[in-house]
């Protein structure tokens, strides 16, 4: 782990109005995540394995919170799209990245945008989760991880239909199920929406 490049990191965020936060591990993060739902009644979630390593829908619960959570394997498709739409209002939403670059830019790609769109504006407070694994140096990097690395062991994972499953690489398919439709990247805070971004110095998620 670079300590050079995740002090960078977290710099260039604040710089760029991000509440930047650096936790040193998964229970000093849980603790301060904690903090965040406290005070809200509703929690949103993002699809991440970040998240679910860190069982924060667990958490949400154990502090009362109503969990917004697609990712419940109770739910028809139905339900799963009445949650992703209530997802887009709820008090808290929380997230994770696909990749953050040192000089403070926030990079992610969906299928459907469901997770975009509640990121960018919608619930009172947005917090994005990450392990330092997810810090790259540049966009350059950024995009490189995400089509090369992230796409393809999400697409397996959800047993999609994709070159990049088997391949574990962006081939640009035409696949229905192709999951990056959608990228964004935050080079600053959104204007109306109170964000902070934690960094857990562990490898989560992909």
């Amino acid at each position: 782990m670079d300590k050079n490049l995740l002090n960078q990191t977290i710099e260039n965020l604040r710089k760029h109005g991000f509440d930047a936060r650096l936790c040193r591990n998964q229970d000093e993060a849980k603790t301060l995540i904690a903090e965040y739902i406290i005070p809200y009644g509703s929690v949103g979630m993002g699809g991440s394995m970040t998240l679910r390593q860190l069982e924060i829908a667990q958490l949400a619960r154990n502090h009362r919170a109503k969990v917004y959570d697609h990712w419940d394997p109770k739910l028809n498709a139905e339900e799963k799209m009445d949650i992703m739409r209530k997802s887009l209002l709820a008090d808290l939403y929380l997230a994770s990245a696909n990749a953050i670059s040192a000089d403070g830019k926030i990079f992610n790609i969906d299928g459907n945008g469901n997770r975009l769109a509640a990121m960018m504006f919608g619930p009172k407070k947005v917090v994005i989760v990450a392990g330092y694994n997810k810090i790259v140096t540049d966009e350059k990097a950024a995009m490189e991880r995400i089509k090369n690395h992230v796409c393809g062991l999400n697409a397996k994972r959800l047993q999609k239909k994709t070159p990049c499953a088997e391949s574990g690489k962006c081939m640009d398919c035409q696949s229905q199920d192709r999951i990056c439709a959608i990228t964004s990247i935050m080079e600053r805070k959104p204007g109306l929406t109170d964000m902070t971004v934690i960094i857990i110095e562990e490898e989560l998620g992909y």
